[in-house]
């Protein structure tokens, strides 16, 4: 396998509208990552629309690898099989020439509990990869290569 960098950061983000209870968008990206629940916070901005209509940004960061990467994982291991056939087909749509990986899923699907591709009015995730994956496949066998390098990185430290 080609050595390849690692996942250094990624950023959740949503917009809750005027119609919308903020809370509950809100736990609709806690449960699409749970780990948002212990590990981070998520920050609201006040903001306005185009017709004055107040808006509210809620943003989460992983500024930690590991949680960037665990991110990332669960949310493509959790995708169906129709979603991530999708993504395989329009992987390069999704990704950029920094090597950022965008994705956005259904903030309604989200809030029930569902991990589904969406587009309309979506929770984006925006993940630095640090590097140039070719395909969905390629990013899935390097996350399974970091994920093995790791818990063999465990197993080495607990009989030392």
């Amino acid at each position: 396998m080609p050595q390849h960098g690692n996942i250094t950061y990624a950023k959740i983000s949503v917009f809750a509208h005027a119609t919308e209870d903020p809370e509950k968008v809100a736990e609709a990206v806690k449960t699409l990552l749970p780990m948002l629940r212990e590990r981070g916070e998520l920050i609201s901005t006040e903001m306005q629309g185009h017709h004055g209509n107040p808006i509210l940004r809620i943003e989460g960061d992983f500024e930690m690898r590991e949680d960037a990467f665990e991110a990332l994982d669960l949310l493509l291991s959790r995708l169906s099989t129709l979603d991530e056939d999708i993504l395989r087909r329009e992987f390069h749509e999704h990704l950029d020439a920094k090597g950022n990986l965008y994705l956005r899923f259904d903030k309604q699907q989200a809030f029930l509990g569902q991990t589904s591709l969406g587009t309309n009015d979506p929770i984006s995730l925006r993940v630095r990869l640090g590097f140039q994956p070719r395909s969905l496949d390629e990013l899935k066998l390097h996350l399974e290569e970091k994920k093995r390098i790791s818990s063999g990185d465990r197993r080495i430290g607990q009989g030392a």
